[in-house]
């Protein structure tokens, strides 16, 4: 027996998880082994930053060289005499570093472009003022601005800003005049008040210029990415770009990375064929950024296109499933969760029906019906396979009954469904005629009297000579018996339901001839 029942209850069970980090370390994708192995060199209790920022490095065979040649220079550096005055060490380090590693300013450039030619930018030059600072025993913080970094040395006592672009003027001490002409400058622009000044010009000057957060190199390794996404973006080479951006932000979360990857993704997405799953984690990317632009219309749209594309295109139904359930996982929110289910299952359903498998499209659409079951197209696709399984004979009366007994149960708004109602009944009455032929007649009792109450009670559509072979096989049963007066019951019966029924009519014309003879 070709069984229904397992599917019935193959409904809503997706639980729905807590949303992932925005960008996990699987979801990133490397170009090479070696960009691969010196990312990960920084994740360690042990980072090894100046192979970090090689990450790019077309040249990664010259990277132990100029590993080589940078540890030569720091070593020469140390082999000074220390003076006794920080401030005095800090400076000497800073020209030192300035003058034996940089040549010229270019604005998005490369780690590895100072050692090849000199040449560096404010992210590569903090980089390696961090590095060289690390060596020197110098402590520091990184800060960032929009659309710059620098670096503070000694951040909890002298407060030295290192603006690594600028060789001669790069090197700021915050004395105390300076921070005099800031506060004052901050109560001429009404930013503070007297009860501020209260507080003290090292107080406030510390409150409101140093607002950015501290960053190290893990961060500045990100914002170093990010300046390349931009490269890519800008060159419109969307994927390139949201490969790069992730990486940034996984090393560096912040609001304008977010802002790039929203963009970049979409873009990206706009033009990809979700050809493979890595196209999918972007768009699981897009829907935990939460980002404006990628909305829930908009999840939508692309999950119709990947099923365009890899289900109705390609057939590839397990590259599908996983697909679906990495998005239905990231989903919060209900309506989407609803809309992605019922599209998703009433496309697997819509395939079957159209290749002629109504029994296999029959579990997609009953839970397609059940993700939204005021949607109607769902609900006509459901009940459809249901008919044609039956005609079909895919499908036995006994799963077709429970089935439709537990979508009854389940969604009570089905009982408005003439079409299920009027099935029902034509397997109430396949089940009657059944019973009757093999002499069970308890049980053709219970189907015709199940029969006749529905019937009666919701004046549901029947198929008439469905009614005139049921009842039949009751009057030949007994006829045979010789128990003309059952067989005249289950007759008029038959006639009250079928009145114009020839079957009927020839069996009550022989069951006439038969009482009168």
């Amino acid at each position: 027996m070709k069984r229904l029942t397992l599917f019935i209850f193959f409904l809503y069970s997706l639980s729905v998880n807590a949303q992932q980090d925005v960008v996990e370390y699987d979801q990133l994708v490397f170009k090479s082994s070696f960009e691969k192995e010196a990312f990960d060199s920084v994740l360690g209790n042990n980072p090894d930053y100046f192979f970090g920022f090689m990450t790019l490095a077309t040249d990664s065979i010259m990277v132990e060289q100029w590993r080589g040649y940078y540890e030569l220079r720091i070593k020469g550096f140390l082999e000074r005499k220390r003076p006794k005055n920080d401030e005095r060490y800090l400076k000497n380090a800073y020209q030192y570093v300035h003058d034996e590693f940089f040549i010229k300013y270019e604005p998005l450039v490369n780690f590895e472009k100072i050692f090849q030619d000199g040449v560096y930018n404010c992210v590569t030059a903090c980089a390696l003022y961090g590095m060289a600072f690390d060596d020197f025993g110098i402590p520091y913080v990184v800060k960032e601005t929009p659309t710059h970094v620098y670096i503070i040395a000694y951040p909890y006592t002298a407060q030295i800003r290192i603006e690594t672009t600028d060789p001669l003027n790069g090197y700021k001490d915050f004395g105390l005049g300076y921070k005099e002409q800031y506060v004052k400058q901050l109560a001429e622009l009404k930013l503070i008040d007297q009860s501020d000044l209260a507080e003290g010009v090292n107080a406030i000057f510390d409150k409101f210029y140093f607002t950015a957060p501290n960053l190290g190199l893990k961060e500045l390794m990100g914002i170093h990415y990010y300046n390349q996404a931009v490269v890519s973006y800008n060159s419109h080479l969307y994927q390139s770009a949201f490969e790069m951006i992730q990486k940034a932000y996984f090393l560096h979360p912040s609001e304008s990375m977010e802002e790039m990857m929203a963009e970049s993704c979409r873009m990206m997405l706009s033009t990809t064929q979700y050809e493979d799953l890595s196209d999918v984690n972007a768009l699981v990317t897009a829907m935990n950024l939460d980002h404006a632009s990628i909305g829930n219309p908009q999840v939508l749209h692309e999950f119709s296109r990947l099923l365009h594309s890899q289900l109705a295109g390609k057939n590839d139904t397990a590259m599908v499933e996983t697909a679906f359930l990495k998005i239905m996982e990231a989903a919060t929110d209900s309506s989407l969760i609803e809309d992605l289910g019922s599209l998703y299952y009433y496309e697997r359903s819509r395939m079957h029906y159209n290749r002629g498998n109504y029994r296999k499209g029959i579990p997609y659409a009953i839970k397609a019906y059940g993700f939204k079951p005021g949607l109607h197209e769902a609900e006509n696709l459901m009940v459809h396979s249901i008919q044609n399984a039956i005609v079909s004979k895919e499908l036995e009366p006994d799963d077709v009954e429970l089935a439709l007994d537990s979508l009854f149960e389940m969604y009570p708004a089905l009982n408005n469904n003439s079409h299920l109602r009027q099935t029902r009944l034509t397997i109430y009455l396949q089940k009657m005629a059944e019973a009757y032929n093999v002499g069970n007649i308890d049980e053709a009792k219970n189907y015709q009297n199940k029969f006749e109450e529905s019937a009666d009670s919701d004046k549901s559509k029947y198929n008439h000579q469905d009614v005139g072979h049921a009842y039949s096989r009751g009057v030949i049963y007994y006829f045979k018996k010789g128990w003309y007066k059952s067989a005249r019951k289950v007759l008029n019966s038959g006639l009250k339901y079928a009145p114009n029924s020839s079957e009927l009519r020839t069996r009550k014309y022989y069951l006439d001839r038969a009482q009168n003879n």
